[in-house]
């Protein structure tokens, strides 16, 4: 079924299923907890669970084939609606919401949270980075008015940065590190590794977060990686010349963050 491709948030959907079943769906959520956990792929899955046309929406699961379920697999679903921060940049821009100047009204998500559903009963809209969406009026309007026909998934690290308007209108939802097996098997199953022996030590390394545990299978990181447990296996070191080559190591990969950060090359965020 379509839930064994996340790991380790059984809770969460057996909560979603609870909610479904009383009819007591809340039309705003807020994900919380460490990037790289599977907060983004959770949203995209239940969204995918409300659309799909052969299963009710209190049993929350997919199909995979039904027309529903293929639009979503393509990524065309036109009731299901993503916003974040402009590609290189971290933080959500107003327009995102109310449209750009010359077509405020009729542009952003105000505005198609207006319009009808066009393929099912309701429009799903995940908004990621929220604890970058800063512009309290724009914001809490977005919270408090939309129609009874969307859902709401506002994503985040922490409540640390998000305005109160924000925390007081959602309900929000908890998901906590993966654990190591997990980490270790997905890190397989998405040939991030084909060495299941580095699977497990990276993910003994990364604190239950599959995107801390991609930056550790970076070329640069493994080559250091390789070097410190090389030379401490090899007994007596020149301290001052391992940590030269580290430092060496760590100008390298901020010069390719930095490449990253320009928008130079792409890359994929995992919630």
């Amino acid at each position: 079924m379509i839930w064994e491709k996340i790991r380790g948030h059984t809770e969460q959907v057996a909560m979603f299923r609870r909610a479904l079943e009383r009819n007591r769906l809340a039309h705003a959520y807020l994900f919380l907890g460490p990037d790289g956990t599977g907060k983004r792929l959770f949203a995209n899955l239940l969204a995918w669970c409300l659309f799909c046309e052969r299963f009710t929406e209190e049993e929350l699961e997919a199909c995979g084939e039904c027309p529903a379920c293929r639009l979503m697999r393509a990524g065309t679903h036109p009731d299901y609606l993503t916003i974040g921060p402009p590609p290189g940049q971290k933080v959500l821009r107003r327009e995102s919401f109310c449209g750009p100047l010359d077509k405020r009204s009729r542009g952003g998500l105000h505005y198609d949270l207006s319009l009808k559903p066009m393929a099912g009963a309701r429009r799903v809209v995940v908004i990621d980075n929220a604890d970058s969406m800063g512009f309290a009026k724009v914001s809490s309007k977005t919270l408090e008015e939309p129609p009874p026909s969307s859902l709401l998934i506002l994503i985040a690290p922490n409540v640390d940065s998000l305005l109160p308007t924000i925390l007081s209108r959602c309900q929000r939802i908890h998901f906590g590190p993966l654990a190591d097996g997990d980490v270790s098997q997905l890190l397989l199953e998405l040939k991030m590794t084909d060495n299941p022996s580095e699977a497990n030590a990276v993910a003994g390394l990364c604190e239950g977060s599959l995107t801390t545990a991609g930056n550790l299978l970076a070329p640069g990181l493994r080559e250091m990686r390789s070097l410190l447990y090389s030379t401490l296996s090899a007994g007596p070191f020149d301290g001052l010349s391992l940590a030269k080559s580290f430092l060496d190591g760590l100008d390298e990969l901020e010069d390719d963050a930095a490449t990253v950060s320009t928008g130079r090359n792409g890359f994929v965020r995992r919630g």
